[in-house]
């Protein structure tokens, strides 16, 4: 896999001090390969002195060397003849192209270049000028221009590898009003098809690096889909020496493609344009004209589109109306032709176009309408400009002749291919839906696939090569089936729906009616029923010789749901007339363990297969619980079971004890350990009313017995602590006063450190103490948890759990007196000190000497040096003890500082 680089293209001037750059954008061509046509496009200030550019220097980013491009429009000139020039400078093969009157000081500037890429990698390409024109209000004077596009070249799978980059039909140049709406449209389109998407950006004066003091003005934001600009509203001219009449103020905002990876059908950016742009605000008192009669639309390929839209100047204005956009630029191309510029009446124009199959895509089209106004009243005059934008879908036409053949338990589909199949966007494959009943319901306009709301499931999906398909996923005779097809493309776009086509399975095979349990255990029985096929349905007819047998029912059976591969009996005979058998009694059979499927294959006279749908036993289990005995049954057959009786064993007798249409029941009020004998009586039927009904089928029967599995529910702890007596009391609730009525006894656990795991402390046999005191221990630090066990060993969650804390007391006294008159002869902490698993103690004379150290927490000092074995002095001694406290969440260690007073006289 090769790895993405980013290169930078860039050209730098370096003239001076002239500044002339007002807008301008870069992009590019796909030409073969990876070989592509870059253009750098620039519009700059025609009046600016040593400012024009024959070259450009631009860095294709492979290394760091600079290229020059040539200029490549406009006619020859001398700038040796100009009033700016020293006179040594060479002629210009191009210089350019001038734009609008001479006032707007605008000049067009093209350059363009051939250059040839590595390989796949990602491209951001960057152009830099010096200055940006003075006296722009939101930009810095002898500011650098600069602007960039992204180009990426995909190396994997389902990307195309020969994108160019979106097309600006509009320029960057635009002029507004104060106080009024101002509105600008790029007129982008991509020639590939690829999605757009528009962001606002800021202004930069190098790669990367925004100008410093740019503002955005208030109000200022682009439509992310359309790509309108809109200024709501440009505020009043103040006007700059250079310009007095006008402001100008500069935007950029980039256009993103996103691209379809045609293998994961995912959206990929692979390729952003910056647009900065140039805007002048004049005050001025014109409205800008207003083009009504636009929306978007669709249109079928190979049919035509045509409207009028309008455009209207409420000062009676002159209006010049044009079209821009993708539609424009493919084969048909689409037109459009407006009226003479007119002033007064609207200015009218008419859109045509008849694409092809080869316009048909995904994303839609985006076509520009631009209306111009003569700028009147004001003068001099400030034409204004109005933007519509819209969509055109180009939609492949439907599957046609959609036929299906019935055969057997199957239908075999076919249909004509697409009629729409362009070469840069394939049909990619079939999509087939089905659904039960027949419809007569069209699409709406512009509705491409199938509508969510039709009730169709989607049944398969084939490839483009393939415009068949079998049909063969549990089709019951008797139904309406209803088809449609949607040709997928490999863009993601799909075709209208096509028309209905609806059909029903013909009796031409074996149809099974019953697979009835007859009776119950190891050696059991099913009786298996069906009804022969319609001798019409196939020409089963026994009078022509060549229709002669022989015939043949091979009975299939499996164990359980599965698929029957064993055949278990064959019928055969010579005429289809006297192929009556039409029932079969399977035994022995281990009813009691398991559900049994069938099939019959019928053979014909080419002796071919023809399998019937397969039809299952229904297949009773229970589920024991407290004084409750839950039934559920399965059953795989071709009919539709609408009700199911519920019998139960009394003894002597089979009773119903209900009927439901579910496929579970509870029966409820049970005795526990008591055995309770079901069965279940299964009524259906076909769709089809010729074929028998009710089809009644048995399950085997079935013995449970209820069982108490419903364990207490988890009770409510409460834990009174005491650090005086050292104990701790819980208490609990009684269950049986509340979620049942058979808790025989309780377990208490007990987990001493916090984090660790709870064991068992105790049991209380008697369920009516509902309290115990944990006590004759050495700490009360721990947490408690409660469980209550029922008569059938069922024991309930945890209660809430309840931990508690110890509150060790350890302090030390000030003062001792080991005179050996028996009374405080020895320094010891104050009594009784609690919850401490020893200490470590150190004491000092005042030079820092230890004298003492012990780890029992009596201490027991009685005045000597550990040393010399000899009385210390009397004094101030300095003591550090570090004492180990008992805590819930372990041994938790403090330190204790202090002195003593040794008096030994």
């Amino acid at each position: 896999m090769k790895k993405l680089l980013f290169i930078l293209f860039s050209f730098f001037v370096l003239s001076a001090h002239a500044t002339h750059e007002r807008a301008g954008e870069i992009t590019y061509q796909w030409l073969s390969g990876y070989t592509y046509k870059i253009t750098v496009t620039t519009y700059t200030k025609s009046s600016s002195c040593g400012a024009d550019r024959c070259s450009l220097e631009i860095n294709f980013g492979t290394d760091t060397n600079h290229y020059e491009i040539n200029r490549k429009n406009g006619a020859s000139c001398n700038f040796s003849t100009s009033p700016c020039s020293s006179g040594t400078e060479p002629p210009c093969p191009h210089c350019g192209q001038l734009i609008g009157p001479v006032t707007d000081e605008l000049k067009m500037n093209i350059y363009d270049t051939i250059w040839t890429y590595p390989g796949p990698n990602s491209y951001t390409i960057t152009v830099t000028d010096q200055n940006r024109n003075s006296e722009v209000v939101n930009v810095p004077s002898l500011t650098a221009f600069s602007i960039f596009t992204v180009l990426t070249i995909y190396p994997y799978a389902g990307f195309s590898q020969h994108n160019s980059s979106v097309v600006l039909s509009n320029p960057p140049i635009d002029k507004a009003c104060a106080g009024r709406l101002f509105i600008h449209n790029p007129g982008a389109s991509d020639p590939d098809g690829d999605s757009i998407a528009y962001h606002m950006g800021i202004c930069l004066q190098a790669p990367g690096t925004p100008v410093s003091g740019y503002f955005l003005p208030a109000n200022v934001s682009i439509n992310a889909i359309t790509g309108d600009l809109t200024w709501n509203t440009p505020p009043t001219a103040v006007g700059s020496p250079s310009h007095p009449y006008y402001d100008e103020y500069n935007f950029a905002f980039d256009i993103e493609e996103w691209v379809m990876n045609t293998v994961n059908h995912h959206r990929y950016l692979t390729g952003v344009v910056r647009r900065d742009m140039q805007v002048k605000v004049y005050n001025c008192q014109n409205d800008p004209p207003i083009i009504s009669n636009v929306n978007d639309t669709c249109i079928e390929a190979n049919t035509s589109l045509t409207f009028t839209v309008t455009a209207t100047d409420n000062e009676g204005g002159i209006v010049s109306f044009t079209a821009t956009g993708g539609p424009f630029t493919t084969t048909p191309a689409a037109t459009f032709t407006s009226d003479a510029p007119i002033a007064n009446p609207p200015s009218t124009g008419i859109f045509s176009w008849s694409p092809s199959c080869e316009q048909v895509r995904l994303q839609p089209y985006l076509v520009t309408f631009k209306a111009v106004d003569d700028g009147a009243p004001d003068y001099p005059a400030i034409p204004l400009t109005d933007y519509e934008t819209f969509f055109i879908k180009v939609i492949a036409p439907p599957v046609k002749n959609l036929s299906a053949t019935p055969e057997c338990t199957t239908m075999k589909l076919a249909w004509d291919a697409e009629l729409c199949n362009p070469a840069s966007n394939p049909v990619f494959k079939y999509k087939i839906f089905r659904k039960i009943g027949c419809d007569t319901f069209s699409p709406r306009d512009c509705e491409t696939g199938m509508p969510a709301t039709w009730g169709y499931s989607l049944l398969a999906t084939v490839s483009n090569s393939t415009t068949s398909y079998t049909d063969n996923s549990g089709l019951v005779h008797g139904l309406m089936y209803s088809y449609r097809v949607v040709a997928l493309f490999v863009d993601g776009a799909e075709s209208y729906v096509s028309d209905p086509l609806c059909a029903t399975l013909v009796r031409d095979v074996p149809i099974i009616t019953n697979v009835d349990v007859t009776s119950t255990g190891s050696g059991g029985s099913i009786n298996v029923k069906w009804v022969m096929p319609l001798p019409n349905a196939a020409n089963y007819d026994t009078t022509i010789n060549s229709n002669h047998g022989p015939y043949r029912l091979d009975l299939m059976r499996g164990t359980g749901f599965t698929t029957p591969i064993s055949t278990i009996a064959t019928f055969s005979s010579q005429y289809f007339s006297t192929l009556n058998n039409t029932s079969y009694a399977d035994s022995p059979l281990n009813t009691q363990g398991n559900p049994y499927t069938y099939r019959i294959d019928f053979y014909d006279t080419m002796n071919v297969a023809c399998p019937t749908q397969k039809a299952s036993s229904v297949f009773l289990s229970c589920a024991a619980n407290d004084n409750v005995i839950q039934l559920s049954w399965q059953a795989t057959v071709p009919w539709t079971n609408y009700r199911y009786d519920i019998y139960k064993f009394n003894g002597t007798t089979w009773d119903s004890i209900a009927t439901t249409s579910s496929m579970s029941f509870s029966d409820t009020g049970l005795v526990n350990g008591q055995p309770y004998c079901y069965k279940v009586k299964s009524i259906g039927s076909y769709p089809d009313p010729t074929l028998p009904a009710p089809l009644i089928n048995w399950s085997q029967e079935l013995c449970c017995s209820p069982v108490d599995l419903t364990p207490p529910c988890p009770l409510t702890l409460d834990v009174d602590s005491s650090c005086d007596l050292i104990q701790n009391i819980l208490t609990w609730n009684n269950p049986n006063n509340s979620c049942c009525d058979d808790a025989l006894y309780y377990i208490i656990y007990y987990m001493p450190v916090e984090g660790g795991d709870f064991t068992v402390l105790d049991t209380v046999g008697n369920i009516t103490i509902t309290t115990f005191t944990h006590d004759s221990i050495n700490s009360i630090a721990g947490c408690y948890a409660v469980t209550a066990v029922d008569s059938f060993g069922n024991e309930s969650a945890f209660s809430n759990i309840v931990c508690v804390d110890n509150c060790p007391f350890y302090e030390l006294p000030n003062v001792f007196t080991p005179n050996g008159d028996g009374q405080n002869d020895h320094f010891t902490p104050l009594h009784p000190y609690k919850f401490v698993k020893d200490i470590d103690i150190k004491i000092y004379n005042r030079w820092g000497y230890e004298v003492f150290r012990t780890t029992d927490p009596e201490i027991g000092w009685d005045g000597k040096s550990a040393q010399t074995k000899m009385m210390c002095s009397d004094g101030v001694y300095y003591y550090v003890c570090i004492v180990n406290d008992i805590r819930l969440k372990g041994i938790v260690p403090r330190v204790l500082k202090g002195n003593i007073h040794l008096l030994s006289k």
